[in-house]
């Protein structure tokens, strides 16, 4: 196979799980409330990672824990959850197109507010 075959494969892979998303959020919110939707999608998501971890669980400390508690739950809220809830209204298209763009707005309020410190 050559490289170059792999490289458009999964630029295709990209597109498509991606994309798709949006298109399955617009879907579950046919039937299921947004941040339940989004809840069970993190769900399957925290499942899938703990299998992958595979008994390594208790070799990560609490402290360490409660950090990707917290990042998680803001993150399901702030992120995910919001977006389902805008999805009510607003096409997949749409939402897909306004999240490729956090990495601008990320930029522009590290000019508007600059910090020395490094992430």
């Amino acid at each position: 196979m050559s490289r170059r075959f792999l490289v458009i494969g999964s630029f295709a892979a990209i597109y498509l799980l991606w994309g798709s998303t949006y298109f399955a959020i617009t879907l579950g919110l046919q039937s299921i409330p947004p941040f339940l939707l989004m809840a069970l999608r993190s769900l399957c998501g925290g499942i899938v990672l703990l299998a992958m971890r595979a008994g390594k669980v208790g070799s990560v400390s609490l402290q360490s824990w409660a950090k990707a508690s917290l990042c998680g739950l803001l993150f399901f809220v702030g992120c995910h959850g919001v977006l389902a809830f805008a999805q009510q209204s607003v096409p997949s298209g749409v939402a897909a197109i306004v999240l490729a763009t956090i990495p601008f707005w990320i930029l522009v309020m590290d000019v508007l507010f600059p910090s020395n410190q490094r992430p």
